[in-house]
């Protein structure tokens, strides 16, 4: 049904933008899609980049697409004439039982009849608008929508504004009547909708959505059926657009589109596609597709490269313990050869003050010395009340986060304080560790030479003390303690000879 209303009149030369749109759209909703893709042009040669403008070009040629479509698939009929037989003109009809059932061409009249309204009613003409809504009053007496806008606008037949017409891309705007609808008149327009998409009438559908979602923005069903009628838009292939015909346009000048629109695309980047070869391989041998292979391949590979990471750790502590066992002969020969034998073996009472002094600064050490000197002494009730000070000691305060992992990886680097402040903080969890106590001894023999190349002496020595705590058996860490002491006599130019000694 098509309502004979006075169509705006073109602007004349530098007219309104907000005029010019404001009139396409009025013209797209009354069918006028040549006329409304004309106004809209007209805004694109005053202003080429406008945004909205090139929205409602690209909708109302799709729009003429589709009516080209809809045409094309309309086939001729002939009609025989009952007294002669002879064949009536052909006229283009529609084969609706190839495309829809009776309850799809009531739905699409009733919501043909509702837009018509609607788009009546915004342009002031109230009578048309109550017209059509009585028609589908007519046609369906239960329609709550019609009702409830023919209330409305009875309600307001004596002062309806011309309101601007706000259009989303290929949607028409929406207005709520006065009066509310029910929750049972929102679940009839959602089943509306439903029945329309499974007919394929998708704008249809996605109007009815649109229309519930007006007096419910959040009503679960109307969301969701909006979200998969615009899937479905999307997905739905492009149609084919009609071939311009001479006279087709009422100027009879071809309309061309916009630069900004007919600019080629960027085109698309490919994903990553495996080589030819290896390509052809996995045709051939499907398991080779198969996750569960390559996962297994995966774990294989993270084996081999973590059992060659342990086999070769395992190879630098040996290298490392051979080399403790040459340095530590090495610095008692060279000691041995001195003038005077120095005396290696320590004295209960320096063990016990080593470890009062300790108990504050180094609860490790301090623990290892009370530990001797219990040793050396078992009847002495001081020496176990020392190692119990100990003990208390290791469990104050709070420890440094380390792992053997941090160890690890601040030895790699070469930051031998950091793996010092480490071990010492994994020796306090665990002081009678033998595997800890073993790298610690390492550690130090490392950061004796380096303290000591940096003419640290006293740092140095404190270093050789923690590892003579550890090893208390090991008279090496004693010597390597007196050759400390005689290293700074020497001169500058001997000493990284007799540094050497100490790693």
């Amino acid at each position: 049904m098509r309502v004979e209303e006075a169509l705006p009149q073109a602007p004349a030369e530098g007219a309104d933008i907000d005029l010019l749109i404001r009139q396409g759209c009025t013209l797209f909703d009354m069918d006028q899609v040549e006329d409304a893709l004309a106004r809209w042009e007209e805004v694109l040669k005053i202003e080429p980049n406008h945004r909205l403008a090139l929205e409602y070009v690209a909708s109302a040629r799709q729009e003429l697409a589709r009516q080209a479509a809809r045409f094309e698939t309309a086939q001729p009929i002939q009609l025989a004439d009952p007294l002669d037989g002879s064949a009536a003109t052909s006229a283009p009809v529609q084969d609706l039982a190839s495309t829809d059932t009776g309850e799809g061409i009531f739905e699409s009249r009733l919501f043909t009849l509702l837009q018509q309204g609607l788009q009546l009613y915004d342009q002031g003409n109230t009578d048309g608008a109550m017209a059509q809504w009585r028609e589908m009053l007519a046609l369906d007496p239960d329609n709550e929508d019609a009702k409830a806008y023919l209330s409305m606008a009875q309600k307001d037949t004596s002062a309806i504004s011309l309101k601007d017409v706000g259009r989303a891309t290929g949607s028409f705007a929406l207005k709520a009547p006065g009066k509310p609808l029910d929750a049972d008149a929102l679940e009839q327009k959602c089943r509306q909708g439903e029945r329309l998409m499974r007919l394929n009438r998708l704008e249809q559908a996605e109007f009815a959505f649109e229309l519930a979602l007006s007096q419910d923005p959040q009503h679960e069903r109307a969301l969701r059926g909006l979200e998969q009628v615009k899937a479905l838009l999307i997905e739905r292939p492009p149609e084919a657009r009609p071939e311009p015909e001479s006279g087709g346009s009422r100027d009879n000048t071809a309309v061309m589109p916009p630069a900004a629109l007919t600019a080629p695309g960027q085109a698309a980047r490919g994903g990553l596609a495996l080589p030819k070869p290896i390509a052809d391989m996995t045709r051939d041998y499907p398991w080779m597709k198969s996750k569960a292979v390559w996962a297994g391949v995966a774990g294989v590979m993270l084996l081999l490269v973590v059992g060659g990471f342990v086999f070769h750790q395992r190879r630098l502590d040996a290298k490392l313990a051979a080399d403790r066992a040459s340095f530590s002969g090495a610095a008692l020969a060279q000691v041995s050869r001195g003038n005077e034998a120095p005396d290696l073996s320590e004295k209960p009472a320096s063990i016990r003050t080593e470890a009062e002094l300790a108990v504050g600064d180094d609860p490790v050490r301090a623990y290892h010395r009370a530990k001797e000197f219990l040793r050396l002494n078992p009847s002495d009730i001081s020496a176990a009340q020392l190692l119990d000070r100990a003990r208390v000691a290791l469990n104050e305060g709070t420890p440094r986060p380390a792992t053997l992992t941090d160890y690890q990886k601040h030895l790699s680097q070469g930051d031998l304080e950091s793996a010092e402040a480490d071990i010492d903080a994994l020796l306090r969890i665990k002081p009678d560790d033998g595997e800890l106590m073993q790298r610690a001894s390492r550690l130090y023999l490392m950061l004796a030479q380096l303290q000591a190349s940096k003419e640290r002496w006293a740092e140095a020595k404190d270093v050789l003390r923690k590892g003579r705590a550890l090893n208390p058996a090991d008279r090496a860490w004693q010597g390597r303690i007196k050759l400390l002491e005689k290293i700074p006599d020497q001169p500058k130019a001997e000493r990284p000879g007799w540094i050497a000694f100490l790693g």
